[in-house]
């Protein structure tokens, strides 16, 4: 192997060896589960309980990573900010019994207001948001990120949904069966978007959206 294809290859070789940490993280999480628990399994995954405070801070360092690299990587801020807001938003979700009883009107539908705050930003910016977002869609972090949405949102709702388990096990159905598949789906779900956003900002930062001739020429002559 020569001296440059061995250079070349230490970026894959740190990139495999953070799959295998993250790997590790998430068989770490669910073994350790019935460690933490009380006596009552009930309260441990119910509304407000040990676990979904868990997922909300997951969430939160999430878009707290994501917000970081907005600064980290100026030239990716539209992407970062538009992931940070859909974090954000996952995680005010999470609250939603709580911000029912203390916003009686709006309740739990205010963290909306993260989306539409993210949906102006990227508006007025449309044009590089869209070349963001593309250049985005192409690494192996959006990949970790999609596979983060599918396993929180549809694997988490229709495997944890009492109509589909009550299909197959009848007699044997416990309403509880149902909050801990949901629940163990959408925590494994958002630690994988904690990782993905870690290496969102790592990608952004390594490979930035390019700029095209216009931009190029505009900086040329704005430099001149």
């Amino acid at each position: 192997m020569s001296c440059t294809e061995e250079k070349n290859s230490i970026p894959h070789v740190v990139l495999l060896a953070r799959y295998i940490i993250y790997t590790a993280a998430v068989f770490l999480l669910f073994l350790s589960i019935p460690h933490w628990r009380n006596n009552n399994s009930i309260a441990f995954f119910k509304e407000n309980g040990c676990f979904e405070w868990l997922q909300f801070a997951m969430l939160c360092a999430s878009a707290a990573v994501l917000l970081a690299g907005r600064r980290i990587c100026p030239d990716s801020r539209h992407i970062l900010s538009l992931l940070a807001a859909i974090a954000a938003f996952a995680a005010g979700r999470e609250l939603d019994k709580i911000l029912d009883a203390l916003l009686p009107v709006l309740g739990w539908k205010v963290v909306f207001l993260f989306l539409v705050a993210a949906a102006v930003y990227c508006w007025n910016a449309r044009q590089d948001c869209i070349k963001q977002i593309l250049h985005f869609a192409g690494s192996y972090a959006f990949t970790m990120m999609w596979a983060a949405f599918i396993i929180a949102v549809p694997l988490a709702q229709l495997v944890g949904d009492g109509t589909f388990l009550y299909t197959f096990l009848q007699d044997d159905y416990n309403r509880l069966y149902k909050r801990i598949f949901e629940e163990a789906c959408e925590g494994a779900g958002y630690l994988l978007l904690f990782f993905a956003s870690l290496e969102s900002v790592l990608f952004l930062k390594q490979h930035p959206p390019k700029a095209n001739a216009a931009d190029s020429s505009v900086d040329s002559a704005a430099q001149d």
